[in-house]
């Protein structure tokens, strides 16, 4: 029996307003994109007299295919105006949850928690990404040579073993993501697709330097087989998830106090 996927909720911040995209409303209350934007502009029929545009603000994203989609972002106002016509069991669920998202936003936005060691570990990496390159050039040059007298297979497990590949997790933190949802996303984008309960990339993908298998223990004691990404992996995912409008939390958060 085919089971639904829940999604999780992904509110951003937009000109000090806690905002989400209709893509994202459409897939969690299971409606097709274009149906919710054709709600969203019968409700924008009204113009100017009763004043949605504070509400509902039209924007942009890029496809898989590159290509620039009509999309909206909506506020607190515009969302719980939307959903009104939304019915059924699990309408209600979503819509509970949104508001609970909101409050929660809101609230932090009003009153910031200080950050966790883990988001300050990712800002501190991400800040440091310029110093970084610039050795990685240098560490570059020494794994060329040195890939020149070594054997493929012994290159690979060094690259394997190296504490700069990450998994999917550790890089979805870094975008404010969940690995289940940049997994997703990685598939919407025909990077991958899941084989025996893993994901695995497209033939294309293999062998290329990014992606690796790396086995953990897990806490019954059995192993299991993850997907980690190497340097030039993680290089990979940064510049298709840019094409596509997804950025690590570091630039957003540059982006809006520039």
């Amino acid at each position: 029996m085919e089971q639904k996927v829940k999604y999780a909720i992904n509110l951003i911040s937009e000109n000090g307003q806690v905002v989400v995209s209709s893509r994202e409303v459409a897939e969690n209350f299971g409606k097709e994109h274009k149906h919710v934007l054709r709600d969203i502009e019968n409700l924008m029929g009204g113009e100017p007299k009763i004043g949605l545009s504070s509400m509902f603000f039209k924007s942009e994203y890029l496809s898989v295919q590159n290509k620039a989609l009509p999309e909206y972002l909506m506020n607190r106002d515009g969302f719980t105006l939307l959903a009104m016509g939304f019915t059924g069991k699990e309408a209600l669920e979503w819509k509970l949850k949104y508001i609970d998202a909101f409050n929660q936003m809101e609230q932090k936005l009003t009153n910031p928690e200080p950050e966790s060691t883990e988001m300050l570990l990712s800002r501190a990496l991400i800040a440091a990404n310029s110093v970084i390159d610039t050795e990685r050039k240098k560490v570059k040059a020494l794994e060329a040579e040195n890939a020149k007298m070594k054997p493929d297979s012994d290159y690979a497990k060094a690259m394997l073993l190296s504490d700069e590949s990450l998994t999917t997790t550790q890089i979805a933190m870094n975008y404010g993501l969940t690995a289940r949802k940049l997994n997703k996303i990685l598939e919407e984008m025909g990077i991958q697709h899941v084989v025996n309960k893993q994901w695995i990339p497209y033939k294309k993908y293999l062998g290329n330097g990014y992606v690796v298998g790396h086995p953990i223990e897990l806490p019954n004691g059995k192993t299991k087989e993850v997907t980690r990404w190497t340097r030039a992996g993680q290089k990979f995912i940064y510049s298709k998830l840019k094409e596509a409008g997804y950025l690590p939390v570091g630039e957003q958060i540059r982006m809006e106090t520039c």
